[in-house]
């Protein structure tokens, strides 16, 4: 099968496009498991799976700050124009503009901290992983208006965590090259993400939580 990856690549696929094809399959089915096996919770597929790929091409320090700037600007502006009379697209483009404008602002602020860590230096972050960033805001909005700020919250925390997490498999250089190198995983997560979405069994999480009841009710038994 390595052999079709080098095929592949010598058709024009480049390595870049090779590596986001092979790893979409592998960051959906992590979050898929995520939900059904192990209870943890995220904003949908899209969002821990753009994450990722942010955190990587970006950098997870810097990505993740710029995540964190978003989600609160998001609820800030949002909690702001809640009681305001408006379609619910123009009060998401306000949103997205208040993101983009504190952006900037964060940018222009860090720039004059005196620091040669290149951590602190967001002005040369790169475009197309800021967008993605950017890109989920009508996903935190969304769950804000459907949730309290408590769940909305844990679920942003547990949204970065997979999202963290699909960053951490691809960083990994003996990882990252075996998935590319072997692409009939892709198929692997056709039979995973089939066999999930039959299982209707008890989630780990559910375990620790009721721990206690489940050991009562054993010995009752």
């Amino acid at each position: 099968m390595p052999n079709v990856s080098q095929w592949l690549i010598d058709i024009g696929i480049s390595n870049e496009v090779l590596l986001i094809l092979c790893f979409v399959p592998i960051f959906v089915t992590t979050t898929t498991i995520s939900r059904y096996i192990t209870g943890i919770k995220t904003f949908g597929i899209y969002s821990p799976m753009i994450l990722s790929f942010a955190y990587y091409f970006m950098g997870a320090r810097q990505a993740v700050t710029i995540t964190i700037l978003v989600v609160v600007v998001s609820w800030a502006t949002r909690n702001i124009l809640k009681k305001t009379r408006l379609h619910y697209l123009s009060r998401l483009s306000l949103v997205y503009t208040m993101n983009c404008i504190a952006i900037m602002a964060f940018i222009a602020a860090t720039s004059f901290i005196p620091s040669d860590n290149p951590v602190f230096d967001f002005r040369n972050i790169q475009p197309l992983p800021l967008a993605m960033i950017i890109s989920i805001t009508d996903r935190f909005v969304s769950n804000y208006i459907k949730k309290n700020l408590i769940t909305a919250t844990r679920l942003t925390a547990e949204t970065i965590l997979i999202s963290l997490l699909g960053w951490a498999i691809m960083r990994i250089n003996i990882i990252r090259n075996w998935v590319t190198d072997n692409i009939w995983l892709s198929l692997v997560a056709l039979v995973i993400n089939y066999a999930i979405g039959k299982y209707s069994g008890t989630r780990w999480i559910e375990y620790l939580r009721f721990f206690d009841v489940i050991k009562s009710d054993e010995r009752t038994d």
